[in-house]
């Protein structure tokens, strides 16, 4: 646990790396045959199969955002997003949210006028 931790704390860490694998390629051919089935033209190089949620969190945000960059995220978050967040250099702007109807919509579309 505490090599894990000091990795964690490392930004060049090879426990975070930029090459992850795209996943095994014969789950990726089937992934790509039934979305041609459903009219979707892929191949299994355009597929990634991540680890988990965060994994996928962290691709997304690498290929979509760069530092300083703004993002949207609800008040009350798994704190492994804050990480990525902030170990992507990148601008956090908090929605509210509502303990039924969930993050509130006047505020984040004010967030996206601003």
């Amino acid at each position: 646990m505490r090599i894990l931790a000091r990795h964690a704390k490392i930004s060049n860490s090879l426990l975070i790396t930029d090459s992850m694998p795209l996943g095994s390629l014969p789950r990726r051919q089937i992934l790509a045959s039934r979305y041609s089935l459903n009219g979707i033209s892929t191949q299994p190089e355009d597929i990634v199969i991540t680890f988990g949620a965060l994994d996928a969190l962290n691709l997304s945000l690498q290929a979509l955002t760069k530092l300083g960059d703004c993002i949207l995220l609800q008040q009350t978050i798994f704190y492994g997003a804050w990480q990525v967040v902030e170990r992507l250099g990148l601008n956090v702007i908090t929605i509210p949210e509502h303990p039924k109807h969930g993050f509130d919509v006047s505020a984040f579309e004010s967030a996206l006028t601003n």
